[in-house]
């Protein structure tokens, strides 16, 4: 055996394994510097989003708050404006009740000037014989025809 040839070759191994091994040992070390660099840097984001973040939720309830306010107040306006009117139609409801319907009474007086033409007509017969008197009980029913047609429309847009 050949030490010479032994001693080369295993320096040559040794040198080659050892340069390779330091190799990777600086590579490893600069990738851990960098990871660790890395990691600073998304430390520093992440506190930087984080205190952002903070002051987002904060400026989002502040406008939550104000629009829940708003909303409350506009939901109050409704509640009290339809108190308000369910007051007002009781209170309509009510009057109504309390006295006739102007319109009952209109027609109670047009039937009762209808009977009175009636009688008139047979009054007439019987006593004047003026053309006169016909002209202006042929008017007065004519004029009580068409009030009781209006009083029949303004019924109907009252309903």
């Amino acid at each position: 055996m050949d030490w010479n040839e032994v001693t080369k070759t295993a320096l040559t191994v040794a040198g080659s394994g050892g340069s390779a091994f330091l190799g990777a040992f600086f590579r490893f070390k600069q990738r851990l510097k960098d990871a660790e660099t890395n990691a600073a840097e998304a430390l520093a984001e992440a506190q930087t989003a984080t205190a952002d973040l903070a002051v987002l939720r904060s400026a989002h309830e502040n406008l939550a708050a104000g629009w829940r306010l708003e909303f409350n107040a506009l939901k109050d306006d409704f509640q009290r404006e339809l108190a308000h009117r369910t007051a007002l139609e009781e209170a309509r409801e009510e009057g109504r009740a309390s006295r006739r319907d102007p319109t009952e009474d209109l027609r109670d007086e047009l039937e009762e000037l209808k009977k009175q033409l009636e009688r008139l007509k047979e009054r007439q017969a019987r006593y004047v014989r003026s053309e006169t008197f016909v002209e202006h009980t042929k008017a007065q029913e004519t004029q009580w025809k068409e009030i009781a047609r209006t009083l029949g429309r303004l019924e109907a847009l009252a309903r």
